[in-house]
């Protein structure tokens, strides 16, 4: 059966709520799949199959037309489960993945606009979140970069970055988090106007540069809004940022070896970081790493 990728929240976090543009991309690295079990499935398949049990009659109940829930309970009760490397409680939407294999396998009739899918699918995750902005969903099943404005979604072409030593890494602090909770924390911070005022300054035209240099490969451009960004969230978003990571972050800003800033909510999970030279930021950071995008830095 068909794979479908993580998404990662590359730019836009927390600002997109204040109308700044947002990237989210897919990440193939970790992934999720639908399988039937083994003939003595592990406990893992078994905690997915009744979880899919579950989900199954909360489709029933709200898109009994759209999917075909009868074909769904029918291989659950053959043993289907979903097995996904996308871990939990990281931002990196392992339930996203699920309905677009969910949706992909069970959908009734193919619907031609891709923004369609949009709405199914912010009720199809409602399950799992309670609310859905329906995205992490879309960006499993399109397997494409998707940006986010106040004009609407748009599919997004960016470079092929593959060489160089440079790049953009995710930082795991193996610290699962709930994503609500942080965005309600930030919401409340920006109950103060000289809080809101500071976020709308400063934070939404960097993230807007950050997202233009990214997608037109301007390196410069990158590098300077990134170290910007990485500087302002250690001030302003410090509630979402673990007190082990702090001492890294800062260090990353005073040798400039790298920069860290949030990855989608914050509190945990991965963190993002940008750097000149990957051998020297591995050697810098007593933390797994993984590189996500590797680039040449500009001759000087």
């Amino acid at each position: 059966m068909k794979t479908f990728p993580s998404k990662i929240l590359l730019f836009g976090e927390h600002a997109v709520l204040h109308g700044s543009r947002a990237l989210a991309v897919p990440y193939a690295n970790y992934a999720g799949q639908l399988k039937f079990a083994a003939i003595e499935p592990d406990a893992q398949q078994v905690n997915s199959n009744k979880n899919l049990h579950s989900f199954a009659e909360y489709l029933n109940d709200q898109l009994s037309t759209a999917l075909n829930i009868t074909a769904l309970k029918k291989e659950i009760s053959e043993g289907i489960f979903f097995e996904s490397s996308i871990p939990t409680g990281y931002g990196l939407g392992s339930s996203g993945a699920l309905v677009a294999a969910i949706y992909d396998r069970y959908k009734q009739h193919s619907i031609s606009n891709w923004k369609d899918l949009r709405p199914m699918f912010e009720i199809m995750e409602s399950f799992f979140h309670g609310k859905s902005s329906g995205l992490d969903p879309l960006i499993c099943f399109l397997n494409s970069p998707i940006s986010v404005s106040t004009s609407g979604l748009q599919l997004q072409q960016i470079p092929d970055y593959q060489q160089g030593n440079a790049g953009i890494f995710l930082l795991n602090t193996k610290i699962p988090r709930e994503t609500g909770p942080l965005v309600n924390s930030f919401l409340k911070r920006c109950e103060k106007d000289s809080y809101l005022g500071k976020i709308k300054s400063s934070l939404l035209p960097l993230n807007h540069q950050l997202i233009k240099a990214f997608c037109s490969g301007n390196i410069d451009s990158l590098y300077e809004n990134w170290q910007k960004v990485s500087a302002f969230q250690l001030d302003y978003f410090d509630q979402l940022i673990p007190e082990m990571i702090k001492p890294f972050w800062q260090e990353g800003l005073s040798s400039n070896e790298y920069w860290l800033k949030v990855c989608g909510a914050g509190g945990g999970g991965f963190m993002l970081g940008l750097c000149p030279n990957i051998v020297a930021m591995q050697n810098a950071i007593d933390f797994h790493t993984e590189i996500i995008y590797k680039f040449q830095l500009p001759a000087c």
